[in-house]
């Protein structure tokens, strides 16, 4: 959810403000990042899931209460993601912390 006031925005899960277990303080981001990535069942008995995070896909990106189609493209394992906007241009992402959720491609979002 995003606080206008505070330019942030606060995490939750199932409901309830997730917060930072040392301070008690609400977790906040500047930024946050839906990145869409073909999703793998690995068959183990754990049930892992592999993301394929080596490429290029869809995402949405959220800031300053504003959520922006995108792209992302990641050349190699120890490259950085790259964030585009519809035209093409690099996006410059917000100063602060940055959350980033991977979906599988096919994934729905919904937001407001």
């Amino acid at each position: 959810k995003y606080d206008s006031i505070l330019g942030s925005y606060i995490r939750s899960n199932g409901g309830e403000t997730s917060v930072d277990l040392t301070s008690g303080n609400p977790l906040k981001y500047k930024t946050v990042i839906v990145q869409f990535a073909k999703e793998t069942h690995l068959g183990d008995l754990e049930k892992h899931l592999l993301y394929d995070v080596i490429g290029t896909g869809k995402a949405l990106v959220f800031m300053d209460g504003v959520a922006q189609p995108a792209t992302w493209s990641k050349i190699s394992r120890t490259s950085r993601t790259i964030y585009k906007d519809a035209s093409g241009k690099e996006l410059k992402l917000n100063p602060g912390p940055i959350w980033i959720s991977i979906l599988p491609s096919a994934n729905p979002v919904t937001y407001n």
